[in-house]
């Protein structure tokens, strides 16, 4: 399949393999789509994939997708193309194998999958940790809740480690 369309997700990378990931892309960016790119954040083990708006091969997005797969434990990739389709591809860890799957635009938590019976959100836990790094080297850094109707609500670091745990798939306990 060939045409219009554009993609972005995020992978969650095994522990300690961010680098290696990173330096095999690098290695291999050549043999690599042009119209694939991606931000790798080996310290929090996830990495930002996109697809820009062009000329869409599935063969070789999948055969990018499969050069992820010894180096990720999760991942979902959602595509847009002309005419309305929707799509993604989501990593299945326990096969190992990325599998499409049809869809339809529905809004509310695209990034958030269940393990284990604990509900896990790696987007969010990558927006957290920007927002606990912004707000250690800024000491006037100040991240906010906030939502349609509603005043900002001031999240200090602990509420930001909290959400974290949470967002980690930890179970919270509240005294």
């Amino acid at each position: 399949m060939s045409y219009y369309a554009s993609g972005d997700g995020y992978v969650a990378i095994k522990e300690g393999m961010g680098e290696k990931l990173k330096a095999f892309l690098e290695k291999n960016r050549k043999d690599i789509d042009s119209d694939i790119d991606w931000d790798i954040f080996p310290e929090r083990n996830y990495a930002d994939i996109w697809e820009s708006d062009s000329s869409y091969h599935e063969e070789d997005t999948t055969e990018f997708l499969d050069k992820l797969s010894p180096y990720i434990i999760s991942g979902s990739i959602r595509y847009s193309g002309e005419g309305g389709d929707n799509w993604r591809f989501v990593f299945n860890e326990k096969t190992g194998k990325w599998s499409e799957e049809a869809g339809a635009v529905v809004y509310g938590e695209p990034y958030l999958f269940e393990e284990d019976g604990h509900k896990k959100d790696p987007y969010k836990v990558n927006q957290i940790d920007k927002h606990l790094e912004a707000s250690s080297s800024d000491e006037y850094y100040n991240p906010q809740l906030t939502g349609a109707g509603a005043k900002p609500i001031n999240l200090d670091d602990n509420a930001l480690k909290i959400l974290k745990a949470y967002y980690s798939g930890r179970e919270i306990y509240v005294a």
